[in-house]
């Protein structure tokens, strides 16, 4: 994947926008933007890709949260009194 910096960006925007792959766009060294060059989907499938692309990353967010937080050791008692827990609050 190729790498640019938001400088390089600002300077030449259609070379970096016009890349056939994904482009990963940095700022002082960290991944700030990743750039897909859409020009042949719809309008909706663009936006469907990057709304199922996101959903994936909060969703793989979550779970690694869930690990860091030791959720993933759980006994089957011990979500069931979760749930129970959550409903009778509800």
């Amino acid at each position: 994947m190729q790498t640019y910096t938001i400088a390089e960006l600002g300077r030449s925007p259609k070379s970096v926008c016009t890349q056939k792959e994904p482009v990963l766009i940095t700022n002082n060294g960290k991944p700030q933007n990743l750039v897909f060059n859409v020009r042949d989907l719809p309008i909706d499938q663009s936006v469907s890709l990057a709304q199922e692309l996101y959903g994936r990353y909060c969703v793989r967010q979550m779970q690694n949260d869930s690990v860091a937080r030791g959720l993933d050791r759980l006994s089957d008692e011990e979500i069931e009194a979760e749930i129970q827990a959550a409903r009778a609050g509800a």
